[in-house]
């Protein structure tokens, strides 16, 4: 009789074990892929005002800047790639689709 009580405890012990490993997980990856997305909204930025003063004397700086927005990127997405890659997170990045994200962004390489 008390087999099926051990059972349960069992049962919602690793249920809990569960959601709270791919909870951290998510919350993890979530933060890095958050740091990808606003660094390409960063070079979407740049590139949008780096057309705007192409003939003008402030393209050296808005080339500069464009640069800087794509090492940004590219070291946001090796963070995401070390992040997703981590022994703990893999499993949860599989099952819950965390895929590679490509080092060049919109034509864009650094």
């Amino acid at each position: 009789m008390l087999w099926w009580f051990s059972w349960l405890i069992a049962g919602l012990s690793t249920t809990g074990l569960i959601a709270l490993w791919f909870g951290s997980a998510v919350k993890e990856l979530e933060q890095s892929k958050e740091s990808v997305d606003n660094a390409i909204r960063q070079i979407q930025l740049h590139l949008e005002s780096s057309s705007q003063v192409w003939e003008s004397s402030y393209k050296a700086a808005a080339l500069h800047s464009l640069r800087v927005s794509g090492d940004i990127y590219q070291e946001a997405v090796k963070n995401y790639e070390a992040v997703r890659c981590k022994p703990l997170n893999r499993l949860p990045a599989f099952l819950l689709g965390y895929r590679a994200i490509p080092k060049e962004i919109l034509g864009f390489v650094n």
